[in-house]
């Protein structure tokens, strides 16, 4: 079954990334998308073909279902809570910085050099 391939390389890159192996996990990751993308059309064409277009739509909505139910499933490790978002800038200082703007590079005059 196609799905339960996909979860499964979804829980091996998720334990490669735990144990510091990120660089492997998103290339394992980018290689499952990639055979997806090539894929996914391929069958789609072919249901389309054999049973139909409205079954095709069928099976690919129970591929959703089967997908959420795999996802269901996953046991990550717990969450890391992010700090807390620094204060906002009082109204003065936001006001100020939009009265004198930085420059921008893509602004600035264009000087060409001649010799």
């Amino acid at each position: 079954m196609l799905t339960a391939d996909v979860a499964r390389m979804a829980v091996q890159a998720a334990t490669a990334a735990s144990a510091g192996l990120l660089q492997e996990a998103n290339a394992l990751r980018g290689m499952s998308m990639a055979s997806m993308q090539l894929a996914g059309p391929a069958l789609a064409g072919i249901l389309i073909v054999t049973v139909g277009p409205g079954y095709a739509l069928a099976i690919d909505a129970a591929s959703f279902g089967v997908s959420a139910l795999y996802l269901a499933r996953l046991h990550l490790p717990p969450h890391v809570s992010l700090p807390a978002p620094a204060a906002p800038l009082p109204l003065r200082v936001r006001a100020a910085s939009l009265r004198h703007p930085r420059p921008c590079p893509a602004r600035r005059p264009h000087r060409t050099v001649t010799g």
